[in-house]
């Protein structure tokens, strides 16, 4: 998996990097893996915060949005469901 690698960075390169969120310096591992190989800017820690933060903001955002508008949102739901249904070949339920 991505997050299991370790960053390969330059000889010479800190094999330590401090954090920003929680400005706690931590070695190269503690972070995730950039798709160019090195390691994000942010620790796994305060990532998976702020993913989690996100994530659930996210979700409240649309139950206001179902709560408001909830003929259009059973509306989208079932246009969802025919599309998926359509997509599997008719015979899901």
């Amino acid at each position: 998996m991505r997050h299991e690698r370790t960053p390969t960075l330059p000889a010479g390169h800190p094999s330590k990097k401090r954090c920003p969120a929680c400005q706690q310096v931590k070695p190269v591992a503690e972070f995730y893996v950039t798709v160019g190989g090195r390691p994000s800017g942010y620790c796994k820690s305060c990532q998976r915060a702020v993913s989690r933060t996100s994530r659930l903001r996210r979700q409240a955002a649309v139950r206001l949005l179902a709560a408001a508008h909830p003929e259009e949102w059973a509306a989208a739901l079932r246009q969802a469901r025919e599309e998926r249904q359509s997509r599997q070949g008719g015979d899901a339920a």
